[in-house]
C-alpha cells in the first residue's frame, strides 16, 4: 500500500487527545499568568429556527509558547447541560477549567463537582457537562448567568465553532486552534519528496 506523502512525513491529521486531562482548574487561579491577549471574537449560539439561545465571548491569550482560550458564556435559555467544542482541540495539553465562583453565583457548590470535562478521546472535542445538585439539577445554569470557561493548546486561533446544549443546541462560531488544512499539507509534503528525489539525484 503507497501512504500519501503528507501522511508518511506528518503522520495522521488528528487532534493531540491522548493527552490526559489535569485535574479540573479554576480559572480564577490562573488570570494574571497566561500572557499577553492577542485575539477576541463574539458571536450568539443559533438554535433550531434561528432562535438566539446565548452569547460567546472568545479571548485569546498567549504566553510565548501555550495559547490560553478563554470563554465567556451567557445563556438566554434555561437547563443549560452542557458547553462544547464542536471540533478536535488540536496541540490540546491537558489543562482545561472553569471560573468556580461564577459557577456558584449560577447556582453551583462552586468546587470542581459542577462540571465533568470530559475530553472525548474519539473525536477531540472538550465537553463541560453539567453535574451535582446544583448546576445539574432545575434551571442550572440558565438565563443571564455568566461562566467562564478555558483551554489550552500550543496551536494558533483561527475560526473554530462552539456548542451549548439545553436540550436542542446552538452553535457559535468565535476562536479556537487550528492546523493547516490537509490540501495545504499534502502540497508540502509532495515539494518536500520532490526535493528529496532531486538531492538524491544530484547525489547520484
Amino acid at each position: 500500500m503507497v501512504l500519501p506523502a503528507a501522511l508518511l512525513l506528518f503522520g495522521p491529521l488528528q487532534p493531540a487527545d491522548a493527552v490526559p486531562l489535569a485535574v479540573e482548574t479554576d480559572y480564577s487561579t490562573v488570570i494574571g499568568t497566561l500572557g499577553s491577549l492577542i485575539d477576541t471574537a463574539s458571536a450568539d449560539f443559533i438554535g433550531p429556527g434561528s432562535v438566539d439561545l446565548g452569547d460567546l465571548t472568545t479571548d485569546v491569550y498567549y504566553d510565548g509558547s501555550i495559547y490560553s482560550y478563554v470563554h465567556t458564556v451567557t445563556p438566554q435559555t434555561n437547563n443549560v447541560s452542557e458547553f462544547a467544542t464542536a471540533f478536535g482541540v488540536y496541540g490540546f495539553n491537558g489543562t482545561a477549567g472553569w471560573d468556580f465562583t461564577e459557577a456558584s453565583a449560577a447556582g453551583g457548590d462552586g468546587d470542581a463537582g459542577d462540571f465533568l470535562v470530559d475530553d472525548d478521546l474519539i473525536n477531540g472535542t472538550i465537553d463541560w457537562e453539567t453535574t451535582g445538585a446544583g448546576l445539574g439539577t432545575g434551571n442550572g445554569f440558565g438565563s443571564g448567568e455568566t461562566i467562564t470557561f478555558f483551554y489550552q493548546s500550543d496551536k494558533a486561533p483561527g475560526p473554530a465553532y462552539y456548542s451549548m446544549i439545553n436540550g436542542g443546541a446552538g452553535n457559535a462560531q468565535t476562536l479556537g486552534p487550528t492546523v493547516p488544512e490537509p490540501g495545504t499539507v499534502l502540497l508540502l509534503g509532495s515539494a518536500l519528496l520532490g526535493l528529496a528525489a532531486i538531492r538524491r539525484r544530484n547525489q547520484g
